[in-house]
């Protein structure tokens, strides 16, 4: 896997470097690979590393990679927006809306 750093930026405010990769692959990188990859180009651990998007186009081996390196574990799990808390949040939010609704009726009977 040939990989060339595109762009390196540093984001202070959420403690977290920003970097944009090409890869030259025949196929599509898997998140393991690409992961490992960055942990050894960077001195890194993985558990501070977010993939967020590996994008190709057909008919090209070149694939674009955006990652952020985090500074610790904590400020990933921070910073980092993940599908987990926003299932939470909203079902949180739901159960929030329908219990005024029981008491509600439970206040009128």
């Amino acid at each position: 896997m040939d990989m060339q750093i595109l762009n390196e930026s540093g984001n202070p405010l959420l403690r977290r470097k920003e970097i944009q990769l090409v890869v030259k692959s025949d196929v599509t990188p898997s998140r393991n690979d690409v992961l490992n990859e960055v942990c050894k180009k960077f001195s890194c651990k993985p558990e501070v590393v977010r993939i967020k998007k590996i994008s190709g186009a057909f008919g090209v081996k070149s694939f674009e990679i955006n990652v952020e390196i985090y500074e610790t574990e904590n400020d990933k799990e921070n910073y980092s927006p993940t599908i987990k808390k926003k299932d939470i949040n909203l079902e949180n939010s739901l159960k929030e809306k329908n219990k005024p609704q029981t008491e509600e009726k439970t206040e009128a009977e």
